[in-house]
């Protein structure tokens, strides 16, 4: 970090929550700071995380996120989520994650990759300028982009929409909407 006091990292617990701020002053700052938190199995933790600029890397854990940046990537894997996940530029990379009820994932411009995810009803997942690539998933799920493509696999009749509805049924139907009544897709 450079100059040395133009960063300021603030870390305070209370009731169950952890939270991490990142400041930094005056105009000619620069540098890059990492975070390690370490957290005991079975603990009920909401990790609030707040940054000007950088990503959220997490694996194996369960727990509660408050995270938001300006600019950065969110890759979670092996794990139980809840919470919120707001970027203004950054993927949205969930693998093997199982996703609680009313988790909400928003990112303005960048991809949303989902990969063998279990949602729970009311997770939400947008972006304004980007992909959205649902795989191998199931679950309730709306998933939606301004202007990007929509895949899904395993392979299924072409869905143009925004929103899907996943589930793993000996049929595998997959549900798609724009907005409106779902719209049944059945895999050919």
């Amino acid at each position: 970090v450079r100059p040395a006091e133009a960063f300021r990292a603030e870390v305070d617990s209370s009731g169950g929550t952890v939270r991490v701020r990142e400041r930094w002053e005056g105009r000619s700052s620069s540098g890059q700071v990492s975070w390690t938190l370490t957290i005991p199995a079975g603990s009920d933790l909401m990790i609030a995380f707040e940054t000007a600029s950088g990503d959220l890397d997490a694996s194996g854990v369960g727990a509660r996120f408050n995270f938001d940046t300006a600019s950065g990537d969110v890759r979670l894997s092996d794990m139980t989520i809840a919470g919120s996940f707001d970027t203004a530029s950054g993927d949205l990379i969930l693998t093997e994650v199982v996703v609680g009820d009313d988790v909400d994932m928003d990112t303005a411009s960048g991809d949303v990759e989902l990969r063998r995810v279990r949602a729970g009803s009311g997770f939400a997942a947008s972006t304004a300028s980007g992909d959205v690539s649902v795989e191998d998933s199931e679950g309730v799920l709306r998933a939606s982009s301004a202007s990007g493509s929509h895949s899904q696999t395993p392979p299924s009749a072409s869905v143009p929409s925004s929103a899907y509805r996943l589930s793993d049924t000996a049929r595998r139907d997959q549900v798609a909407s724009s907005g409106g009544a779902p719209t049944p897709v059945t895999r050919a």
